[in-house]
């Protein structure tokens, strides 16, 4: 019998340790924290919850995962585009002049056929902010080192 999951998801559950596989149930009821100590697989948990969202949620819908800085998005970015191949990820990042992107057009485009969104809290906060982005289009919205967050808006 095949799955009807994404190609690899069954060996990427497979290879998820019980207390992994706990928070993601957690993370499907509710929403959660997850505090754990760095090496524990606290990104492996967010992987496993984007691929749950992406088998249930409307194509029109996102996964936005937020991370504090340029460089822990690129990581993240590139650590989510090996696990979910089959996604279509995007990163927006300064270089990618984000910061300048005043008008629905551009936004539509650049989020045309987009799965999961990798960037800063402060490009989600201005797309948001200025209505490029509706709260009603994100599926998933996944904070990276929350210890963070009260630095950021």
């Amino acid at each position: 019998m095949s799955s009807s999951r994404p190609p690899g998801q069954d060996a990427v559950q497979a290879r998820a340790r019980s207390y992994q596989l706990e928070m993601l149930g957690e993370s499907m009821k509710e929403n959660i924290i997850v505090a754990m100590d760095t090496g524990s697989g606290k990104t492996y948990i967010a992987v496993l919850r984007i691929m749950a969202e992406l088998e249930c949620c409307p194509p029109e819908k996102l996964v936005w995962f937020l991370a504090p800085t340029v460089a822990l998005c690129i990581q993240q970015h590139e650590v989510i585009s090996s696990q979910v191949p089959a996604a279509r990820i995007r990163l927006f990042i300064g270089s990618d002049n984000v910061d300048r992107w005043s008008e629905q057009r551009i936004w539509d485009a650049a989020l045309k056929d987009v799965q999961i969104v990798v960037s800063t809290h402060a490009v989600l906060a201005d797309a948001l902010s200025h209505g490029f982005v509706g709260i009603w289009k994100l599926a998933l919205l996944i904070f990276d080192e929350g210890k963070l967050l009260p630095q950021y808006p």
